[in-house]
């Protein structure tokens, strides 16, 4: 999923939980690894190549969703902050969480076992189409809803 999915997934999970600040960063947080990949392959030298790579649909280092997106990496980071306060690491976990599903569930790579590339979950939701843009959407009716309420 892109950005604004993630964003939105957040709103809606610190909405429900009360803690928006913890929810919005744990849903984007993983997506921090491909900053690491556009710095290692030199993309931050071209900002042309940068936009042309962030909106494709195809990860063309495949390696994009790296550590941070590997579940086990993501279960660490989990008990951290668990172990450091119990409540935030459950909206912590919970965002996170999410946001692992929402990219499984789009058409680009991800390897949850990273760097172990043989299980490569590739959803049915392209990546930046109209339908990842439809679940940001849906994601933010749902929070306007709950706020309303």
């Amino acid at each position: 999923m892109y950005f604004p999915s993630h964003v939105a997934a957040g709103l809606v999970i610190g909405k429900l939980t009360g803690d928006y600040t913890t929810a919005v960063i744990a849903s984007v947080f993983p997506d921090t690894d491909h900053l690491y990949a556009f710095f290692k392959h030199g993309y931050f030298k071209n900002w042309k190549k940068f936009i042309d790579t962030v909106v494709r649909k195809e990860d063309p280092f495949d390696d994009q969703r790296n550590y941070f997106h590997n579940i086990f990496i993501a279960m660490g980071f989990w008990i951290i902050v668990m172990l450091i306060n119990f409540q935030v690491g459950l909206v912590f976990s919970i965002a996170y969480f999410v946001h692992l599903v929402f990219d499984s569930l789009d058409g680009a790579e991800y390897y949850p076992l990273y760097p172990n590339k043989k299980i490569n979950l590739k959803g049915p939701i392209g990546y930046f189409s109209k339908y990842d843009m439809a679940v940001s959407i849906f994601l933010i009716i749902v929070f306007v809803a709950l706020t309303l309420i």
